[in-house]
């Protein structure tokens, strides 16, 4: 149960780094928003070309970026904390930190990304975060509840006693 809720979780957060922040594609060609390195943007011809091969370059961000962010949510957080509601607040603790200890590396050029926390915010801003952290958060307690075993009254009587 545990793996699959985490091949889920994984998902749920591949969707919603592409949701949020999509490779961009009009009448000149594909223009990839979230990567870690100049990645090449082709005309729309050369796209069409080899196609698939350019869509398992630009997808791969948001495959590393969804598993960093299952890891903080399924393994991390569960870890230092034993209830939903603390699992889900570590999430969010520790992924905020992650994202200011990542800003520093877009601003000096190390690699490209929309920032996270290093600018000034909006209320459009603030809509992206809570597109990402909020399912992050949400299925980081939904984990931490199924791992959970609930206690049954038959359970928590202790043998040979009667209620």
């Amino acid at each position: 149960m545990r793996a699959t809720l985490t091949l889920l979780y994984w998902a749920i957060m591949v969707c919603a780094l592409r949701r949020t922040i999509p490779v961009w594609k009009d009448s000149a060609g594909p223009m990839p928003s979230f990567a870690w390195q100049k990645m090449p943007t082709p005309a729309m011809a050369e796209y069409r070309a080899h196609e698939s091969y350019y869509d398992r370059m630009f997808v791969t961000p948001y495959l590393v970026a969804a598993l960093v962010i299952t890891v903080v949510g399924c393994l991390v957080a569960p870890r230092l904390t034993r209830t939903a509601i603390r699992s889900a607040v570590c999430t969010l603790a520790v992924l905020l930190l992650i994202s200011v200890a990542s800003d520093p590396g877009i601003f000096i050029g190390f690699w490209t990304s929309p920032r996270i926390l290093l600018h000034e915010f909006d209320p459009h801003s603030i809509l992206l975060l809570a597109t990402v952290f909020g399912p992050a958060v949400l299925m980081s307690a939904v984990v931490e509840l199924t791992a959970t075993p609930a206690t049954s009254n038959a359970q928590s009587t202790p043998p040979g006693h009667r209620k």
